[in-house]
């Protein structure tokens, strides 16, 4: 009877042995079948990557000679396979405020500033920018405004961000304030001859 119950328990742990090893074989198989899913992924990524950067090359060129439509066309085909969309969406309002598509411009500035924050761009005043340009086209000066100081509390020592308020101060027409910020842009280092000829003509 003992050697019976012996040769069971022997038995029993050849099963449990044989099943452990079966079962290590396909642990390994899966992950031989997970690497390779990650490696093919990669390799995925890496082309879509390089695709991205030859497209977003070519709409560059495409805007330097012109071709906005072109620019655009293409632009539109990074930004709809990009993981950060913030910075692309300011490009793309650009060009659309240089075909003055502005309704179109103003959804892409909007798409911009809501991508970039969440993204914590490093460019958000560059991306606010873009909005402060479209608005002020559209006459939307209170908010071109409020974006404009939204600039400044990101870039304070910067003297762009004050010459841009000061453009929709001049457009609105209130001179003073657009002479003060013309002036602090001045302070601030930038004696651009568009400055300087903005300032003659709000005094003229």
């Amino acid at each position: 009877m003992k050697k019976l119950l012996f040769m069971l328990l022997c038995c029993g742990i050849f099963v449990i042995g044989c099943n452990n090893n079966q079962n290590d074989e396909f642990f390994e198989d899966d992950v031989v079948a997970i690497d390779g899913d990650n490696n093919d992924d990669n390799n995925y990524n890496s082309e879509i990557m390089m695709n991205m950067d030859e497209i977003l090359a070519s709409s560059d060129k495409k805007a330097e000679n012109g071709d906005y439509a072109g620019a655009i066309s293409d632009l539109q085909k990074v930004i709809s396979q990009a993981e950060y969309k913030g910075f692309l969406y300011a490009k793309l309002a650009r060009l659309q405020n240089k075909i003055a598509d502005l309704n179109n411009a103003l959804d892409s500035a909007n798409n911009a500033i809501k991508y970039g924050e969440i993204e914590k761009d490093e460019s958000m005043d560059w991306i606010y920018t873009t909005r402060v340009h479209i608005e002020t086209e559209l006459n939307m000066f209170d908010e071109a405004i409020k974006d404009a100081e939204k600039v400044i509390s990101l870039s304070p020592d910067k003297a762009w961000v004050y010459a841009e308020r000061a453009n929709i101060y001049k457009a609105k027409g209130e001179k003073e304030k657009a002479l003060a910020d013309y002036n602090k842009a001045i302070s601030l280092g930038d004696d651009s001859q568009w400055i300087k000829d903005s300032i003659e003509q709000i005094k003229n």
